[in-house]
């Protein structure tokens, strides 16, 4: 049998990647390189903050929690960052995002309501996974059309940290499982498609040559 202690370092080991994955993508902000979705930030930030409180509700704090801190913390630094940027894009990627901030700040006020109503983890932690699908998405789609605007190692470095955080799931179960499920898929999701974009785009750029 596995000792829990094994479980806490993989956890340790994931939020350390997690947090390391920001390093690149800040210095490539200050650079100007990277222009990131000033409104999937907002929202991580929130729906991180509010995972993390469940994810401890329910017993998480020994191992998949330094994670939850990670995408609680720093999203919130990323977000500031992002609003001083001044993007002002007026293409689809920004309609849609004008969108999603509606639904997800609507869809996290119900989940602080649920949460309080029925004090619950379950509801609402899934609640909050919808909401954060919502702000992955105008992530994947600034990925597809404007895919050098992200720091493809850094997300690399955060797929790293998500799949070390499946590792410290010490209970499979829904309440303790799901976050970490959910954040290796939707990084993997970003990483793929900015990785499928920059290698059809070298191959354009070779077959004009």
């Amino acid at each position: 049998m596995i000792d829990l202690s094994l479980y806490q370092a993989f956890g340790i080991f994931a939020g350390v990647t997690s947090a390391v994955s920001f390093l690149p993508y800040v210095r490539s902000i200050m650079k100007g390189d990277t222009r990131p979705s000033s409104i999937s930030w907002l929202l991580w930030t929130f729906g991180g903050a509010m995972i993390f409180a469940s994810d401890v509700a329910v017993g998480g704090w020994r191992s998949t929690v330094w994670t939850d801190v990670t995408y609680f913390i720093l999203p919130a630094t990323i977000f500031f960052l992002a609003i001083r940027q001044h993007n002002n894009f007026n293409d689809k990627v920004a309609t849609f995002e004008r969108l999603c901030r509606g639904l997800c700040l609507i869809g996290g006020m119900i989940g602080v309501f649920v949460w309080l109503a029925i004090k619950s983890a379950v509801i609402p932690l899934v609640i909050f996974l919808v909401v954060d699908f919502f702000a992955v998405i105008p992530t994947i789609i600034k990925s597809y059309y404007r895919p050098h605007e992200e720091n493809l190692l850094a997300w690399i470095l955060a797929l790293a940290g998500g799949i070390l955080n499946l590792l410290a799931v010490r209970s499979w179960t829904l309440t303790l499982a799901a976050y970490p499920i959910y954040l290796a898929m939707s990084i993997s999701t970003i990483t793929a498609v900015l990785i499928f974009k920059r290698v059809t785009e070298k191959s354009y750029r070779t077959n004009l040559l």
